[in-house]
């Protein structure tokens, strides 16, 4: 993540799929996407960051003057409340 913590006029992509970032670590990624305007592509894929974690960088990422592409496919756990009647 040190490469989000700087300026940087030429990162353009980042994929940091399957990383185990959590939820902190997302959180973090969104307090750090304000400093780079050129990342135009996010990939947080299966990193298990949750809704507050997909929140924080939604959060983040609406700080950034351009369109961010964000792909945060399987990190959101589903919680289903089953109810067998024998």
């Amino acid at each position: 993540m040190e490469v989000l913590k700087t300026s940087n006029s030429t990162l353009s992509s980042l994929d940091l799929g399957y990383c185990s970032i959590g939820p902190d670590g997302a959180a973090m990624i969104g307090d750090l996407l304000g400093s780079n305007a050129n990342l135009q592509v996010l990939h947080l894929n299966s990193n298990g960051i949750g809704q507050d974690g997909a929140a924080a960088v939604a959060a983040g990422g609406q700080s950034l003057n351009l369109s961010l592409n964000l792909s945060l496919s399987l990190n959101v756990s589903l919680s289903l409340n089953v109810s067998l009647i024998g």
